[in-house]
């Protein structure tokens, strides 16, 4: 039976030879995709591909419909904040889409930052009641 901190020992080592920059850039990358909703199965491909493209006010990509959200949503103040593990996050004017829906559901793309904190990427809102 392997031991259980071989992995971690060679991870350790990877990012010991990457260095502080090699760090960074795997902190930056988007997390695993998970779809919470089924979302990515039920979307047209046309949809699917619009999804993709999506990219916030800070040309950061919001990635493909698997790693988003089906977020609780509120608007708060003069913008938006999702609730997520516990904590309500804003929505950063240049983390929202201002764009019509076509997904006909909010959905939220989540990011952390080098600390492990976590932000709203992207967000794009439902239809309101």
């Amino acid at each position: 039976m392997a031991n259980p901190n071989t992995a971690a020992v060679a991870l350790t080592r990877v990012f010991g030879a990457l260095g502080v920059c090699g760090l960074i850039g795997a902190v930056a990358l988007p997390a695993a995709a998970r779809d919470t909703t089924n979302l990515s199965q039920t979307l047209a491909p046309d949809v699917q591909e619009w999804v993709r493209g999506l990219r916030g006010a800070n040309n950061i990509s919001c990635c493909d419909e698997a790693d988003g959200i089906d977020p609780v949503w509120e608007t708060h103040g003069n913008g938006y904040r999702v609730h997520y593990q516990g904590d309500w996050l804003r929505v950063e004017p240049d983390a929202l889409l201002a764009i019509p829906n076509r997904l006909g559901v909010a959905r939220a793309w989540i990011g952390h930052t080098a600390d492990g904190k976590p932000y709203v990427r992207c967000f794009i809102p439902g239809p309101t009641t």
